[in-house]
């Protein structure tokens, strides 16, 4: 049987020393000055373990599936679909803002009561959110 040192593995695979070393590792191989190894180790190493691999797709492929069916059930929209949203929204609640500057200046120039006044600024707080509201 034919047995390997980390340095002769990372030359015949193509790969370095410490890619060698850590996947041995992560597969539970001691990799300490002297070890060797056989090429079963190393393929296991190497490739990883098809079951775990094989749960892994399975994952992936599942959570791909939910999120399809969240898009055809408009339970998610992409980013882009939500910035165009939120932004015509924005957009109604600017004009709104826009306007009103001289608008409740000359209102609130004419009251000199302070609920008046509190009153004056909460129709146009109410203006604006009726505007983002609205807005399609």
């Amino acid at each position: 049987m034919t047995k390997f040192s980390i340095t002769s593995a990372a030359v015949e695979l193509g790969v370095s020393k410490e890619t060698i070393r850590r996947r041995l590792s992560e597969i539970g191989i001691k990799t300490g000055a002297g070890e060797t190894f056989t090429l079963r180790e190393l393929f296991k190493a190497m490739s990883g373990d098809p079951r775990l691999e094989l749960t892994r797709l399975r994952r992936a492929q599942a959570d791909a599936e939910v999120r399809k069916n969240k898009v055809a059930d408009n339970e998610l929209i992409s980013v882009d679909e939500a910035a165009q949203v939120y932004g015509r929204k924005l957009g109604a609640m600017s004009q709104v803002l826009d306007a009103m500057g001289a608008q409740l200046d000359a209102r609130l120039a004419a009251e000199s009561e302070p609920i008046a006044c509190r009153k004056i600024i909460n129709e146009y707080c109410e203006s604006v959110k009726k505007a983002g509201r609205e807005a399609q």
